[in-house]
C-alpha cells in the first residue's frame, strides 16, 4: 500500500514526478506561508460568510413561499396496497417499474 509523502514546496520536479508515478499522490508542505494562508482568509471570509448566509436565506424562503404555493396543487397517487407479509411482491413491482404511484406497506 502507497504511504502518503510530504515533501518541501522546494523540492526538486523530478523528484515531486517520481513520488506521483510512484504512489499517485505527492502533498507539497509550505507552499503558501501561514502568514499569506491567514490573509487571504481573512479577505475571503467576508464573501464566504455571506454566501452560506444567503444561500440559507434561498432555501427557507424556497421552501415557506414557493412550495407553500405548489402544495395544494399535487395529489399523491397511491397505485397499490400490499400486507406486510406480501412486502416481497410489493418490492418485485416497484423493481420492475410497474407502479404509477406510491406502493403502500400495510403494517397493521
Amino acid at each position: 500500500m502507497a504511504e502518503i509523502v510530504h515533501l518541501k514546496s522546494d523540492v526538486a520536479e523530478e523528484d515531486i514526478l517520481s513520488v506521483i508515478d510512484r504512489d499517485a499522490a505527492v502533498i507539497l508542505d509550505d507552499v503558501i506561508n501561514t502568514d499569506l494562508l491567514n490573509q487571504i482568509k481573512d479577505e475571503l471570509d467576508p464573501y464566504l460568510n455571506n454566501y452560506i448566509k444567503g444561500k440559507t436565506e434561498f432555501k427557507t424562503n424556497f421552501s415557506n413561499h414557493l412550495l407553500s404555493e405548489f402544495d395544494s396543487q399535487f395529489e399523491t397517487v397511491i397505485d397499490s396496497v400490499f400486507p406486510f407479509e406480501s412486502i416481497a411482491e410489493a418490492h418485485t413491482r416497484m423493481e420492475n417499474n410497474l407502479n404509477t404511484g406510491k406502493i403502500i406497506i400495510d403494517i397493521a
